[in-house]
């Protein structure tokens, strides 16, 4: 039976694989512009400032745990002369060292794929806020060219 620390991990992992899966799908820019929005607001920031720094925490626990009990089998493995005669006790401890490798991999991967989705989210945010100054700057340029304020690019590079 599988402990609730590790299913919890392995649900984390694949709900960051969704997330992940969302930011980098190619979204209409309306429907970009409305994920952007939610992801400004003050109470989705404070929340989620919260949320990350809480399982980072307990994914570096973890991993932790995980280190610990890979260590333990090993020595336990290597040093102890009775589990090298019974081929029983020896599987076992092989199995749980197994089990603790493939923690250690679900959990490294999960606190990796955060920190992909906290740069992601930085990027989107940034993204957005560089294509709206631009689309302003682009408008004041061609309502200036209009009334006759500035000069034409071609005369302003001779």
């Amino acid at each position: 039976m599988a402990s609730p620390l590790w299913l919890g991990v392995y649900g984390v992992l694949c709900l960051e694989l969704i997330i992940t899966l969302i930011l980098l799908a190619p979204l209409p820019e309306r429907l970009q512009k409305g994920i952007v929005k939610i992801l400004q607001l003050p109470k989705f920031i404070s929340g989620w400032t919260f949320f990350v720094r809480f399982l980072a925490i307990a994914l570096v626990l973890a991993v932790y745990d995980s280190i610990r009990t890979i260590k333990y089998m090993e020595s336990k493995i290597l040093d102890d002369p009775a589990t090298l005669t019974g081929v029983m006790a020896n599987s076992l401890d092989r199995e749980r060292r197994f089990r603790a490798q493939r923690n250690l991999y679900l959990a490294g991967f999960a606190l990796t794929l955060l920190f992909v989705i906290i740069r992601l989210v930085q990027m989107i945010r940034s993204n957005t806020s560089l294509k709206e100054e631009v689309q302003v700057s682009n408008e004041t340029s061609r309502k200036q060219h209009l009334a006759g304020l500035t000069l034409p690019i071609c005369f302003l590079s001779k």
